[in-house]
């Protein structure tokens, strides 16, 4: 795949084969996911440690649910 054809300029390119050797992945997607995945585990620790009120309401950003990492059999 050109990177170059697809809009990313060198700087993304070494941004995103970091983003891979960072998470030992293949694919943009792949390395994607597993920040994803880190994000919401700092978020759930952040979430221990300062306590809800009942007004507060539930959303993808506070509320934690594990999940196994799993790619696409398409990814490569």
């Amino acid at each position: 795949m050109n990177l170059q054809k697809n809009g990313m300029n060198g700087q993304e390119r070494k941004e995103w084969e970091a983003l891979c050797r960072q998470y030992n992945v293949d694919s943009l997607y792949e390395a994607i996911q597993g920040c994803r995945e880190e994000l919401e585990f700092l978020i759930h620790c952040a979430e221990r440690l300062e306590p809800h009120t009942e007004e507060e309401e539930e959303t993808p950003f506070n509320t934690y649910r594990p999940q196994r990492f799993s790619a696409p059999e398409s990814a490569v």
